[in-house]
């Protein structure tokens, strides 16, 4: 795989905290999961402009994240228009109503996740499933008690935008038998409900500025204004390579006041330090937060990159965006974005490894992962991304952490100054009755298909097995041993929490999947 991509990072995350502002975005209007290869995807566009589709694309997540594929989208799509994408091996009823055809063998099927992502402002409109994870009885459940497996789905016509929640997302469509494709093509959509709240947003999502230049102007847009003013709090975000004071100025934070009844763009004048030192490209992103009259946001972050004008960077330099960012557990993905610098001095792409590096969290329980070749296209300067799957478990156990790192960047490129990334999984189970302490002792192998040997560095003294729910289902005594070849054939598939107590009376625990 090139990459895959999904819809959470931390310079776009402050965006999935607002209200959806609907008939904003696209978003999917029909899934076919029919008979062989009478499979289709359906894109409705619900605003009044025409979008075109460079940028956007398919993204399917087999088998619980065991693999992934992306499907670039191309054309667009007409205010009120759908986009059809089709296997190319579907029956002729179905084939004939493509926009666009999918040409690889195998496509999804109703156990598999679908996502369709905007890569130009990194952001998952829309999602079916749950990325990363696996769904019982072959589909994943909708609330007219069917399933995507072996049904065709209609949106809803009430519904108005995409949903990234599928506990959420599953009460939102209409289900059909098999083969059902009288409805592709077209979709119906109740007319979009009336905003009379203020939408503020960024102009830009990223900027340029050289050294030279003397200040960046970033600049805010409203619509609906308020009879009052209105506000809304800029700061900036952690993690960037440029510093305030050296790079830049910025008096952290600062309030931007669109004047009652006005609909006039506001700018922030940044100055930008012009230093005689010789850097690499460096950058600071902004967030806007905390609006006042219930005012809703929409593009919540601009980044801005500073060039140096004392050398030119040659060659291309390839960097995280964002050293750390944190991953709720429950939100199923976290994207991270990788950037690049320098492309014009390069004529071919270039290729980096994207790999995973110490982690607390563990592979297959915490998160799915595998490591990677990113692609940057020749003379591109466009960011690139690749999704993380979260694995939201009942388990009580404290936040995580997985570190990735970029390595062998080809053609003369370089390593930037955020070489790594530090993903922070947020445990979503705050009342923990069982923390978890695997770094005291070992499981090998873990996963477990019936043996595992516990080892540890003192004399454990019991051995206790909880399942998800807190149950006890195992347990051995009076150990006085530094290790233990435990069987647990009997145990059906799924996580579970080894308790170990040691003859001082220590308690340690460790996550383990049997499978």
């Amino acid at each position: 795989m090139k990459k895959a991509i999904l819809t959470l990072f931390i310079a776009f995350a402050s965006a999935s905290l607002f209200a959806q502002i609907p008939c904003s975005k696209l978003f999917i209007s029909e899934y076919i999961e029919g008979t062989n290869n009478n499979k289709a995807i359906e894109i409705y566009n619900p605003t009044q402009q025409t979008i075109n589709l460079t940028g956007y694309k398919i993204y399917v997540s087999y088998n619980g994240g065991v693999s992934t594929q992306t499907t670039d989208l191309t054309g667009s799509i007409n205010p009120g228009g759908t986009f059809l994408l089709v296997h190319y091996q579907a029956v002729s009823a179905l084939l004939s109503l493509a926009n666009q055809v999918y040409t690889s063998s195998a496509w999804f099927n109703g156990d598999d996740a679908i996502a369709l992502i905007n890569t130009n402002t990194a952001d998952t409109l829309d999602i079916i499933g749950k990325i990363g994870q696996m769904p019982a009885n072959g589909g994943w459940v909708v609330a007219d008690t069917s399933s995507t497996k072996d049904h065709s789905l209609i949106r809803k016509p009430d519904v108005h935008s995409g949903q990234k929640n599928w506990t959420i997302g599953q009460n939102e469509w209409i289900s059909y038998p098999v083969n059902t494709f009288t409805y592709a093509g077209s979709h119906t959509m109740d007319p979009c409900p009336i905003i009379t709240s203020p939408i503020i947003s960024f102009v830009k999502a990223k900027q340029y500025v050289s050294e030279i230049d003397g200040s960046v102007d970033v600049k805010l847009k409203i619509l609906n204004p308020a009879v009052t003013s209105t506000s809304v709090t800029m700061t900036v975000l952690p993690g960037g390579t440029a510093t305030e004071g050296a790079d830049y100025l910025f008096p952290n934070p600062v309030i931007v006041t669109f004047p009652a009844g006005s609909t006039d763009t506001q700018t922030v004048s940044i100055p930008i330090i012009n230093d005689t030192e010789v850097e690499q490209l460096e950058f600071f992103v902004l967030q806007i937060s905390n609006p006042t009259n219930n005012a809703l946001i929409d593009l919540a972050t601009d980044s801005i990159f500073i060039i140096d004008d004392d050398v030119a960077v040659d060659p291309p330099s390839v960097f995280f965006l964002n050293a750390t960012q944190n991953c709720p557990e429950e939100i199923a993905t976290c994207t991270v974005q990788l950037e690049i610098f320098g492309p014009n001095a390069n004529p071919t792409s270039v290729n980096v490894n994207l790999l995973l590096a110490q982690t607390t969290a563990t592979a297959g329980v915490d998160f799915t992962f595998t490591n990677t070749t990113v692609t940057f296209p020749a003379s591109s300067n466009s960011s690139e991304t690749i999704d993380v799957g979260i694995i939201d478990d009942q388990i009580y156990e404290g936040n995580k952490n997985i570190a990735l790192i970029l390595a062998n960047p080809t053609n003369n490129a370089t390593i930037g100054t955020n070489n790594k990334t530090i993903l922070t999984i947020i445990d979503n189970e705050p009342n923990s009755v069982f923390p978890v302490t695997e770094g005291e002792f070992t499981l090998i192998p873990n996963p477990v298909k019936n043996y595992t040997v516990i080892a540890a560095p003192v004399y454990l003294d019991h051995i206790n097995v909880y399942n998800t729910l807190g149950q006890l289902v195992q347990s051995v005594h009076q150990l006085n041993s530094t290790s233990y070849y435990a069987d647990f054939s009997d145990l059906y598939s799924g996580t579970y929490l080894i308790e170990v107590t040691t003859v001082d009376h220590q308690i340690l625990r460790h996550r383990m999947v049997k499978l």
